[in-house]
Parts: structure tokens; sequence; C-alpha cells
């Protein structure tokens, strides 16, 4: 390792929220659907499908603005 020369580039680095985590948690390495992303909400949550496709949407395009989401 050389002192004063990082490893990593710490300047991509994704903070999440709970319901974040818990999405990347369940979804993460699998296919699935803005659909079965919120029912993973509507089930952990018991909130609306509708808030719950809402709030997928947002994650995933933050996700994809980081290019840790591909369409």
């Amino acid at each position: 390792m050389n002192q004063g020369v990082p490893d990593t580039d710490l300047t991509r680095i994704i903070s999440f929220n709970f319901s974040a985590c818990l999405l990347w948690k369940r979804l993460s390495g699998k296919d699935f659907t803005l659909q079965e992303a919120a029912l993973v909400l509507v089930e952990s949550y018991h909130i609306s499908q509708e808030q719950a496709e809402r709030d997928v949407v947002i994650w995933a395009d933050a996700l994809k603005k980081c290019s840790a989401l591909l369409d």
C-alpha cells in the first residue's frame, strides 16, 4: 500500500436511507420490475401501491444517475 495514495475512489459513495437500503438488499443482483420493487415497500411499510410506485421511481432514477441501476 502506498502511503498518501488512496486505493479507493471515495467520490462515488452512495448513501441509502432505510427504505432504499431495504430495496437494495431485497433486489440487488436480481432482475425486477418497478412494480415488484413497489410491492416490497407496500408489504414492509403498509403504504398504498400508488405511493410505493412513486417512491420506487424516485429511487430507481437516483440509482440510474449513479450508474448503479441499469434499465
